[in-house]
């Protein structure tokens, strides 16, 4: 190998010594071997033992390939913390551009009374603030939009996982729902689904029982094919024409969505569309219920009728 003499070695250490600490923020060292000129066998020799007498105040990572000045980190964390207090949550993205590869794990150390999200690391106080929302409206037989309490998007998962975090969800007497991101209140639910049946009561009332026992039959015909489907498709199938018939699409009075809809925003004129929609998705099949015991408690009392008449006769 190459003979230095002590003068030089001393020389390239000071040489070293000055241009490491120009440096603020994480930089590759082989973009400084190359600008300087130096000697890599001296200058990772010099770098080595410079930091470890705390002469150079950084250190080597990503396999010695970058030098990190303290100084960098000391301001980065800074940055970090004030930004965080301020807006009560920080972003892995924010931290992944900050050269911070597990944001997750690093806000953990920091900040250990925070919760970590799958895209977001949020201050505990931030829950607190939704926790608050959540209660008043359930407690106003009302409902909220968790997505308007936080001043950050978050992901269907994340959403979900605030919502099962927050403790009004878990009150078995008061017994919310959560739909998608709404938390509503089970007294609200109650009331949708009390108009709904009435609605739905009155509505076969005033149909023709000839037009009730026809969908009566076509319901019975497709239920009955559905006990006999043996094969994956055809019963996925028959599910999927059962729910038509059931719940609706067909010109025979049947419970359509579109028309549940309709009713939802009569009944819920301060509701915005994702949540009637959401609300519909929840009632459809209560609504088929509910039209299919209303039709045979119809045709019931149709057949008693038609029975008590022909006796008099």
């Amino acid at each position: 190998g190459t003979l230095y003499t002590q003068a030089y070695v001393e020389r390239n250490k000071a040489k070293v010594r000055g241009t490491f600490l120009a440096v603020t923020r994480p930089t590759n060292v082989r973009a400084i071997i190359e600008a300087h000129n130096f000697s890599e066998d001296l200058l990772y020799s010099a770098l080595g033992e410079l930091i470890k007498k705390g002469e150079l105040p950084g250190k080597l990572v990503d396999g010695r390939k970058t030098y990190v000045p303290h100084c960098y980190e000391s301001a980065r964390a800074s940055w970090i913390s004030s930004f965080y207090h301020q807006n009560s949550f920080i972003t892995y993205d924010t931290l992944s551009r900050l050269s911070i590869s597990n944001g997750k794990e690093y806000m953990t150390s920091v900040h250990p009374d925070g919760i970590g999200l799958n895209t977001i690391y949020m201050n505990a106080t931030m829950l607190d603030i939704v926790e608050d929302s959540v209660a008043l409206a359930i407690s106003e037989s009302s409902f909220v939009d968790v997505s308007t309490l936080i001043s950050v998007a978050l992901s269907d998962a994340d959403m979900k996982y605030l919502i099962e975090k927050l403790p009004s969800i878990h009150n078995k007497q008061l017994n919310p729902v959560r739909l998608g991101r709404f938390v509503v209140s089970n007294a609200l639910m109650e009331k949708l689904t009390k108009l709904l049946e009435e609605d739905i009561k009155l509505k076969i009332e005033s149909t023709p029982s000839t037009q009730l026992q026809a969908e009566s039959e076509k319901t019975e015909k497709v239920e009955a094919d559905n006990k006999r489907g043996g094969g994956g498709g055809s019963k996925s199938k028959s599910k999927t024409k059962a729910k038509q018939r059931t719940v609706g699409k067909s010109a025979d009075s049947t419970e359509d969505i579109s028309e549940l809809v309709q009713k939802l925003e009569k009944w819920m004129p301060q509701a915005d569309e994702d949540l009637v929609n959401l609300f519909a998705s929840h009632l459809q099949e209560q609504a088929a219920a509910m039209r299919h015991k209303y039709i045979q408690v119809a045709l019931a009392t149709a057949t008693t009728s038609s029975s008590s008449t022909t006796s008099h006769h």
